[in-house]
Protein backbone atom coordinates (compact mmCIF):
# COMPACT_ATOMS: atom_id res chain seq x y z
CA UNK A 1 0.00 0.00 0.00
CA UNK A 2 2.81 2.44 0.84
CA UNK A 3 4.51 1.74 -2.50
CA UNK A 4 1.33 2.55 -4.42
CA UNK A 5 0.87 5.72 -2.36
CA UNK A 6 4.43 6.83 -3.08
CA UNK A 7 3.99 6.25 -6.82
CA UNK A 8 0.79 8.30 -6.75
CA UNK A 9 2.52 11.05 -4.79
CA UNK A 10 5.42 11.21 -7.26
CA UNK A 11 2.98 11.38 -10.18
CA UNK A 12 0.97 14.21 -8.58
CA UNK A 13 4.08 16.06 -7.35
CA UNK A 14 5.60 15.88 -10.81
CA UNK A 15 2.53 17.42 -12.41
CA UNK A 16 2.19 20.14 -9.78
CA UNK A 17 5.89 21.01 -9.90
CA UNK A 18 5.88 21.29 -13.69
CA UNK A 19 2.91 23.67 -13.53
CA UNK A 20 4.64 25.65 -10.78
CA UNK A 21 7.87 25.85 -12.79
CA UNK A 22 6.03 27.13 -15.87
CA UNK A 23 4.22 29.79 -13.83
CA UNK A 24 7.17 30.98 -11.74
CA UNK A 25 9.75 30.85 -14.52
CA UNK A 26 7.90 31.56 -17.78
CA UNK A 27 11.17 32.09 -19.64
CA UNK A 28 11.91 28.35 -19.13
CA UNK A 29 8.70 27.04 -20.71
CA UNK A 30 9.53 24.39 -23.26
CA UNK A 31 13.15 24.15 -22.21
CA UNK A 32 14.79 20.92 -21.28
CA UNK A 33 14.56 19.85 -17.64
CA UNK A 34 17.32 18.36 -15.51
CA UNK A 35 18.17 14.76 -16.29
CA UNK A 36 16.93 13.54 -12.90
CA UNK A 37 13.54 15.15 -13.51
CA UNK A 38 13.40 13.67 -17.01
CA UNK A 39 14.23 10.27 -15.46
CA UNK A 40 11.35 10.67 -12.99
CA UNK A 41 8.96 11.63 -15.75
CA UNK A 42 9.92 8.67 -17.89
CA UNK A 43 9.76 6.14 -15.04
CA UNK A 44 6.80 7.40 -13.01
CA UNK A 45 4.28 5.12 -14.74
CA UNK A 46 6.60 2.13 -14.83
CA UNK A 47 7.18 2.53 -11.08
CA UNK A 48 3.63 1.29 -10.48
CA UNK A 49 4.97 -2.19 -11.28
CA UNK A 50 6.94 -2.19 -8.01
CA UNK A 51 3.90 -2.49 -5.72
CA UNK A 52 2.35 -5.06 -8.05
CA UNK A 53 5.52 -7.16 -8.00
CA UNK A 54 5.78 -6.74 -4.24
CA UNK A 55 2.23 -8.00 -3.81
CA UNK A 56 2.88 -10.94 -6.13
CA UNK A 57 6.08 -11.92 -4.29
CA UNK A 58 4.37 -11.57 -0.91
CA UNK A 59 1.42 -13.72 -1.96
CA UNK A 60 3.70 -16.31 -3.53
CA UNK A 61 5.85 -16.48 -0.39
CA UNK A 62 2.81 -16.73 1.88
CA UNK A 63 1.22 -19.52 -0.13
CA UNK A 64 4.49 -21.39 -0.67
CA UNK A 65 5.78 -21.63 2.87
CA UNK A 66 3.57 -20.42 5.70
CA UNK A 67 6.03 -21.32 8.44
CA UNK A 68 8.81 -18.95 7.34
CA UNK A 69 7.82 -15.28 7.04
CA UNK A 70 11.34 -14.16 6.08
CA UNK A 71 10.56 -13.54 2.40
CA UNK A 72 7.37 -11.68 3.29
CA UNK A 73 9.21 -9.47 5.79
CA UNK A 74 12.01 -8.77 3.30
CA UNK A 75 9.44 -7.86 0.65
CA UNK A 76 7.63 -5.47 3.01
CA UNK A 77 10.91 -3.91 4.10
CA UNK A 78 12.12 -3.45 0.55
CA UNK A 79 8.80 -1.86 -0.43
CA UNK A 80 9.20 0.69 2.38
CA UNK A 81 12.78 1.49 1.43
CA UNK A 82 12.03 1.80 -2.29
CA UNK A 83 8.99 3.96 -1.56
CA UNK A 84 10.95 6.37 0.61
CA UNK A 85 13.77 6.58 -1.93
CA UNK A 86 11.31 7.23 -4.78
CA UNK A 87 9.51 10.03 -2.91
CA UNK A 88 12.79 11.53 -1.68
CA UNK A 89 14.25 11.53 -5.18
CA UNK A 90 11.17 13.28 -6.58
CA UNK A 91 11.15 16.00 -3.93
CA UNK A 92 14.90 16.56 -4.16
CA UNK A 93 14.97 16.63 -7.97
CA UNK A 94 12.14 19.13 -8.29
CA UNK A 95 13.46 21.37 -5.53
CA UNK A 96 16.85 21.50 -7.23
CA UNK A 97 15.12 22.18 -10.56
CA UNK A 98 13.28 25.17 -9.06
CA UNK A 99 16.30 26.97 -7.62
CA UNK A 100 16.17 30.54 -8.93
CA UNK A 101 19.17 31.65 -10.92
CA UNK A 102 20.51 35.08 -10.02
CA UNK A 103 22.83 36.92 -12.38
CA UNK A 104 24.94 39.36 -10.42
CA UNK A 105 26.72 40.92 -13.37
CA UNK A 106 23.96 41.30 -15.92
CA UNK A 107 22.24 38.90 -18.30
Amino acid sequence: MIAFASCSFVWAYDRASLIRLNIEQPHNVGRRLMRVVEFLQSWERIAYLVPVLGLAVGLWATLRNKSSPLIVECTIGSMWVLSLIWVGLAVLAWQVQNIPMVHLWGP
